[in-house]
């Protein structure tokens, strides 16, 4: 595994925790990506899907539906009012709607657009979402669900790269193929 790969132009280290193994999948991207994202916000934000309390100490609010932690509310996203000046969601999206008893192949598209109707003006988001894991969601994503800025970045052989177009790889048990998108300013 390349132990380094590029975003936006900038050159990050892939994480290497031991928790969720995460140099064996999209994790080694998102974090890198989430922490110097998390570095530019200020204001109030939030988490969405209790993930990076895994990896690092929050000092932020996290929401997840299902889990029990310590710091974590346990609210559904559309519950959620803002106004928020920031909102980070790594791999959460996907879940809404899919991985429950009843499923709503719709809503996790509406989950994303309802909490981007939750950022105050000028306010940021940034959301992943693995390809391949959700297909009814990867096809509105590929329609447009109205980020700012979006790419996709995929494994290739042992490298993580940036597409400036939407790129699928199997979902094998994790993704080889992450959509990175973001809302407000850069």
């Amino acid at each position: 595994m390349n132990r380094h790969f590029t975003y936006n132009g900038a050159t990050y280290d892939v994480a290497d925790y031991g928790y969720n193994n995460t140099l064996q999948n999209e994790r080694a991207v998102e974090l890198p990506i989430a922490e110097q994202w998390l570095r530019s916000c200020s204001g109030v934000g939030v988490e969405i899907g209790n993930v990076t309390s895994h990896y690092w100490p929050a000092h932020y609010p996290i929401v997840d539906k299902y889990e029990q932690a310590p710091g974590v509310k346990n609210v559904d996203v559309f519950d959620l009012t803002g106004p928020y000046d920031w909102v980070l969601s790594i791999s959460t999206f996907e879940h809404v709607g899919w991985d429950e008893p009843d499923v709503d192949v719709n809503a996790a598209a509406r989950s994303i657009q309802h909490v981007a109707s939750c950022l105050a003006p000028g306010g940021r988001m940034l959301a992943t979402i693995p390809v391949g894991y959700h297909p009814y969601l990867d096809a509105v994503l590929i329609a447009g669900i109205g980020a700012d800025r979006e790419s996709c970045i995929a494994l290739d052989g042992d490298t993580w790269v940036q597409y400036d177009r939407w790129v699928h790889r199997d979902y094998h048990g994790g993704a080889r193929s992450l959509w990175v998108g973001e809302w407000g300013p850069a």
